[in-house]
C-alpha cells in the first residue's frame, strides 16, 4: 500500500512545516510521495488524484454486481431523501430496502453492495454518512446551513476573535434562519454534533481550551491587518517556531483573551494587544516567515508590570510547546538602548552574558542597558520585598497568623516569589 503526505489548503497558510521537517517525516514514516495542494486554486489536485488512482488495487474492491441492482439501491435512497426523512441508521435503511424489494434475499454480498452504493451516492453529495452512530444524513444541505450560520455567529461575536464557545455551538445557541432550523430537537442535537465534528475534522475550526471552557476558533475570520506594528515599540522577546502558523496564532489569541488574567484590547490578523486589571499593554506580533515557519514578538509598554510580563511570556511559551512542532521553538531576548533605541545584536547579548556581565553599554550614547532576563528581573524587583517580608513572616508567626496573609496585598504570589528566589 502506498502512502502520501499531503499539505492541504496551502493557499491559506502555506506549508505547516519546513522542507527539512517534511523530508524527515517522509523518511521516518515511509511516505512514497509528498503533495502541496490547494482545492481553491486547483494546485496539484489533478496530480494527487492520478497518484491515488494508480495506488488503488481496484480488483480487490467490492463492486456492484449489476447496474440494475445499483439503480435499485440508488432509487431507494433518493426516494427516502425525497420523502423528507432526515436521519436514519444504515441498518434501518438496509432493512427498509429489503422490504421494498420482496424478491431480494438478505445475503452478506448484498449488504456489502448496499454499503458500497451508499458510498457512491455520498460521493455525489446527495447523502452524508456521519462519524458516529452508524447514521446516514439524508438531507446534507441542513448540515451546510447550520455550519454556515455558526461561522457567521463566530464572526459576529462581540469580542472579534472569530470564535464561539463549543457548548454554545453544540446546543444550537446561535442564529439560524427560521426556515432552515429543524423542528425535531432530538434530530437537531445529532446534526449539531455532526456539524462540530465535521468542522474540526476538516480544520475549518480548531478546538481550543480556555479557562472558561472549550472554544471553536475560526482562523479565517480574523482578517484586519495592522501595518504600523511591523516593528513595535517595547519589543522584548521573539519566539520562532514551525507548525501551522495561522492556527497557532489564532488559538493563542483566543486562549489569552479567556485566560481570566489578560483582557483583549485590539485584534488584527497579525497582532493582538491585551491589558490587565492594573493597566499596561501586553502585545503579540506575528510574522509569517513562510514554509510553515513563524515568529511571535512580545512587546510591552512602560505601564506593563514585570510580574505580568513574566506571566504573559510563560503563557505564550506553554502554548507554543503544545501547538508547534517539537524541537522547533527558539527564544531570543531583545535588548534595546532605553535612551537612543539602538538595538543590540543577539551575538553581543550572548557574549556579554557568557562573560558574566548583566548589562551592556550603548556604542552610540554610552547608556547602560540591563541584560537580565524576565525571571532575573523579577527576582531583582522583589528582593527588597522578600527581605522586608522576612520580618513580616516572623510577626505572622508571633501573632499566629497564616504566612500567606502577610502577602495578601502583594501583587505577586508568595509561593511563586519564593520559588524564583531559590531558583536565582
Amino acid at each position: 500500500m502506498k502512502m502520501f503526505l499531503i499539505a492541504a489548503r496551502t493557499d491559506r497558510s502555506g506549508k505547516s512545516a519546513s522542507s527539512v521537517r517534511i523530508n524527515s517525516l517522509m523518511e521516518e514514516f515511509g511516505f512514497d510521495e509528498y503533495f502541496e495542494t490547494s482545492a481553491k486554486e486547483g494546485r496539484n489536485i489533478a496530480a494527487l488524484t492520478k497518484a491515488i488512482q494508480s495506488a488503488i488495487d481496484w480488483d480487490i474492491l467490492p463492486k456492484i454486481s449489476s447496474t440494475d441492482l445499483f439503480r435499485r439501491i440508488k432509487d431507494f435512497l433518493i426516494s427516502e431523501k425525497e420523502a423528507k426523512r432526515l436521519l436514519s441508521a444504515e441498518d434501518d435503511l438496509y432493512r427498509a430496502f429489503l422490504t421494498s424489494y420482496h424478491g431480494l434475499a438478505d445475503t452478506k454480498d448484498l449488504r456489502v453492495q448496499f454499503e458500497t452504493c451508499i458510498g457512491q451516492v455520498e460521493s455525489r453529495g446527495l447523502i452524508r454518512r456521519l462519524s458516529f452512530g452508524n447514521l446516514v444524513l439524508l438531507q446534507p444541505e441542513f448540515l451546510d446551513a447550520y455550519a454556515s450560520a455558526l461561522v457567521n455567529a463566530a464572526k459576529d461575536e462581540s469580542d472579534g476573535l472569530g470564535c464561539i464557545a463549543e457548548e454554545k455551538a453544540r446546543m444550537g445557541h446561535f442564529a439560524i434562519p427560521k426556515d432552515e432550523r429543524l423542528k425535531n430537537r432530538e434530530q437537531e442535537k445529532l446534526l449539531l454534533i455532526a456539524m462540530v465534528e465535521d468542522l474540526l475534522r476538516y480544520e475549518v475550526a480548531l478546538r481550543e481550551p480556555a479557562d472558561n471552557g472549550l472554544h471553536l476558533v475560526f482562523p479565517s475570520q480574523t482578517t484586519r491587518e495592522n501595518p504600523d506594528l511591523l516593528d513595535p515599540e517595547g519589543a522584548a522577546v521573539t519566539f520562532s517556531f514551525e507548525g501551522p502558523v495561522i492556527h497557532i496564532y489564532a488559538t493563542l489569541a483566543v486562549r489569552l483573551s479567556y485566560s481570566g488574567i489578560f483582557r483583549k484590547v485590539e485584534l488584527w490578523k497579525n497582532a493582538v494587544t491585551y491589558t490587565t486589571s492594573r493597566d499596561g499593554i501586553y502585545g503579540l506580533l506575528l510574522s509569517n516567515i513562510g514554509e510553515g515557519r513563524g515568529e511571535l514578538t512580545l512587546f510591552f509598554d512602560n505601564a506593563a508590570r514585570e510580574e505580568m510580563r513574566f506571566h504573559f511570556e510563560e503563557y505564550v511559551q506553554a502554548h507554543l510547546q503544545r501547538r508547534a512542532l517539537l524541537g522547533s521553538i527558539n527564544r531570543q531576548k531583545i535588548v534595546v538602548c532605553p535612551n537612543c533605541t539602538t538595538r543590540f545584536t543577539e551575538a553581543q547579548v550572548r557574549r556579554r552574558r557568557e562573560m558574566g556581565f548583566d548589562s551592556i553599554s550603548c556604542s552610540v550614547c554610552e547608556t547602560k542597558s540591563s541584560l537580565l532576563d524576565s525571571d532575573e528581573r523579577l527576582i531583582a524587583a522583589h528582593e527588597t520585598l522578600f527581605d522586608a517580608s522576612i520580618g513580616s513572616v516572623w510577626f505572622c508567626i508571633l501573632d499566629s497568623m497564616p504566612v500567606d496573609a502577610c502577602f495578601c496585598k502583594s501583587s505577586f504570589p508568595f509561593h511563586r516569589l519564593v520559588e524564583l528566589y531559590h531558583k536565582g
